[in-house]
């Protein structure tokens, strides 16, 4: 594996790390390409954490390359191949945020289950501010905010701090910087500890519940639960 891209396994967890600080961590299609393999490698695992070496996150792909060879089909396919592994995950993804991030940054940091964030952090889309409209990230961004704060956040690529990142619901916690990763060292341990069974199950009735009129969650939500202890006892 790349060691632009770290991959450690730690007991029910595996950790991804964005290793390119002295470019702010910014993103190569190369890059990418060991990213989606990392996603790929932890599939298997209950937990994944998504966090980044250096004093930003990640500020978006790498404006400045021209990867021989590659179409713009296959560099922007790239990016919806992390954020359906990213999405399709089925245990639980964390992400810890300190700095900017920004474009696909921003993405990756957002779309995980938990993301935890210094005071310090911000976030923002700026793919307009580089001559293209954000339709990648338009295909998941009103999952988390409202339609007006979307298109805000796109029109503009204003950078939003963490705090009101938390307040629209792009991020889950806000903590001092220098507790970023001692606070996701403890959720972490709290996720390891917990029935991962459960914790699969918990997701992926979020995802399927919005199916389901609402007159009838009650009852299909203790049909699930009975299934469920049944098939865990």
């Amino acid at each position: 594996m790349s060691e632009l891209v770290q991959v450690e396994v730690e007991g029910p967890a595996t950790y991804v790390t964005l290793n390119r600080p002295d470019e702010q961590n910014k993103i190569t299609y190369a890059m990418m390409r060991t990213l989606v393999s990392a996603l790929e490698q932890a599939k298997g695992s209950d937990i994944l954490v998504v966090r980044a070496n250096g004093d930003d996150f990640c500020l978006g792909r790498d404006q400045s390359e021209r990867p021989e060879g590659v179409t713009p089909a296959q560099n922007l396919g790239a990016i919806a191949e992390v954020n359906a592994l990213v999405d399709g995950f089925e245990g639980v993804s964390v992400s810890l945020v300190r700095g900017r991030a920004v474009g696909f940054g921003s993405g990756l940091a957002a779309q995980c289950d938990l993301t935890i964030a210094g005071a310090t952090a911000q976030l923002g889309f700026d793919e307009i501010s580089h001559g293209f409209p954000p339709l990648v990230v338009q295909t998941w961004l009103t999952r988390y905010v409202s339609r007006k704060v979307a298109l805000d956040l796109v029109f503009t690529g204003r950078r939003v701090p963490a705090a009101e990142a938390k307040e629209l619901g792009l991020v889950t916690r806000v903590v001092q910087d220098s507790d970023v990763d001692a606070v996701g060292a403890a959720v972490v341990a709290g996720l390891s500890a917990s029935n991962a069974s459960a914790l699969r199950r918990a997701k992926s009735f979020l995802d399927e519940i919005d199916d389901v009129p609402l007159a009838d969650r009650g009852a299909h939500g203790v049909r699930e639960l009975v299934a469920w202890r049944k098939a865990n006892a």
